[in-house]
């Protein structure tokens, strides 16, 4: 019982303290403000930027899923052009060997320029155009001369007779470029760059789709006399690259058409023809030819009578080579002079007048050639 007033002491000093926490936790409670969201009223904007949060995960996904498709069709790539490269190679000794067996294999085209055109496919516009010619001019019949390639037609046209090829890019049609950047490169095709088919005896008639061949620099079709019919109009419109043309005896009539002088075959550098229907009349010029102001070479023998003192061979200030077999008479123009380019002037049988202007062909600084074979000087 002794102990009784400290107990009791002890036992109020507990209750006090108890009392205080209750009120400090009260106090605690009822003075802090309640902790809120910054858009606890934001009127749905935490969806939507949860919404664009997720789209933007699973655009991220798909772009890694784009970039592990990218890095697979790279490498597989890689392998094609591995195993085109390789095929090449195998072609190359192919063709190489079978041009040391054959040493009367008449193409002068190097291994490089088969293996071309043995890898990229022909342009089936030029195709089909060779093959029209093929079928109007006696193919088919048996008649052509000389006819490799061109009887099966399996093989790229770029091995046919007479026909050669420039590789094009589909990009933008200038000259292919095989190997670009690693493992991108053009995607190329044959284009026909020259048709050559002399004394082939072509019979018939040139088809309009030879006007197809865009790429053509040089068409010549020459001592075949049973090619009959006019040229066709277009290759002076469509042909735009064309650059040497000859029809030297040929069936070919006229009269030559003056499309063939306008600004699309101002590329025109070699021009040869043989027969009197090409002037507008009885043995003239073609009409129009002052206008092919890019001519190097002319070559005609259906000319006669006294050459007009404004003739149109003197505005062709780029001539190097004039060849009349002719039956030109009287004196030569004196305009000739200024053709200061000539180098080769071949009048042979030709009556000239006996007054033969030597002053006027030794005009040119260049001149260094003058046949008169056969002139009734």
């Amino acid at each position: 019982m002794g102990h009784t007033p400290v107990l009791r002491l002890t036992l109020l000093l507990v209750i006090g303290i108890i009392r205080c926490g209750s009120a400090l936790t009260s106090t605690t409670t009822t003075t802090t403000p309640a902790i809120s969201t910054p858009f606890s009223n934001d009127d749905g904007r935490t969806a939507v930027i949860e919404q664009l949060q997720s789209e933007r995960v699973e655009l991220l996904v798909r772009l890694d899923e784009i970039e592990k498709e990218r890095v697979g069709l790279c490498a597989r790539l890689d392998v094609i052009n591995s195993e085109l490269q390789q095929q090449v190679k195998l072609t190359q000794v192919r063709v190489n060997t079978d041009h040391n067996i054959d040493d009367n294999h008449n193409t002068t085209t190097d291994s490089l320029y088969n293996l071309k055109r043995l890898v990229y496919p022909d342009n089936k516009n030029d195709r089909n155009a060779l093959i029209a010619l093929w079928n109007s001019t006696g193919g088919p019949q048996g008649g052509w001369d000389n006819d490799n390639g061109w009887s099966d037609q399996h093989d790229s046209m770029c091995g046919w007779w007479g026909v050669e090829c420039v590789q094009v890019s589909l990009l933008d049609n200038s000259s292919c470029r095989p190997q670009v950047h690693n493992s991108f490169a053009d995607v190329c095709e044959n284009r026909v760059r020259k048709l050559d088919l002399d004394s082939v005896n072509l019979d018939g008639a040139l088809p309009r789709t030879m006007c197809n061949l865009s790429f053509l620099a040089k068409l010549l079709l020459p001592r075949n006399r049973n090619l009959v019919g006019t040229i066709p109009v277009c290759l002076g419109t469509d042909l735009v690259q064309l650059h040497h043309l000859d029809l030297t005896d040929t069936g070919l009539t006229g009269p030559f058409p003056r499309i063939l002088s306008n600004t699309s075959l101002s590329t025109l550098q070699y021009l040869r023809l043989s027969s009197p229907m090409y002037g507008d009349g009885p043995n003239c010029l073609p009409s129009g030819l002052e206008y092919l102001s890019n001519l190097r070479e002319i070559s005609m023998d259906f000319i006669s009578g006294v050459l007009p003192s404004t003739t149109a061979l003197c505005q062709l200030k780029k001539l190097e080579t004039l060849m009349l077999y002719s039956r030109i008479e009287g004196p030569l123009p004196s305009c000739m002079g200024d053709l200061t380019e000539l180098s080769w002037l071949d009048l042979s049988g030709n009556p000239l007048d006996t007054t033969f202007p030597i002053d006027v062909v030794f005009a040119s600084p260049h001149i260094q050639n003058v046949l008169l074979s056969g002139c009734l000087l």
